[in-house]
């Protein structure tokens, strides 16, 4: 039996974009870190479907991504070490 549009093979709804990003093991140090994995991939994903066809593509894209896109689901910031320390 095979599933049909918009579900999954055991007949399950389909996850959204963010949830399988979010499973992505992050092999980057803590140190440094302002923006998750997840919002990372999530802006490679959306500036890809947009046509951006190189990292400096993706990279420019992202810069000049609407406003609504940074406030989406996946796209958190988050903060990096020693945030907010005075220096």
């Amino acid at each position: 039996m095979s599933a049909r549009p918009g579900q999954a093979a055991d007949a399950g709804p389909l996850r959204g974009l963010a949830e399988f990003l979010a499973v992505v093991p992050d092999h980057r140090s803590r140190r440094g870190r302002r923006h998750s994995l997840t919002s990372i991939l999530s802006l490679a994903c959306a500036a890809t479907a947009a046509g951006a066809k190189s990292l400096v593509a993706i990279a420019e894209w992202a810069v000049g991504a609407p406003a609504v896109v940074p406030e989406s689901p996946g796209c958190a910031r988050t903060r990096a070490a020693g945030a907010g320390a005075a220096g």
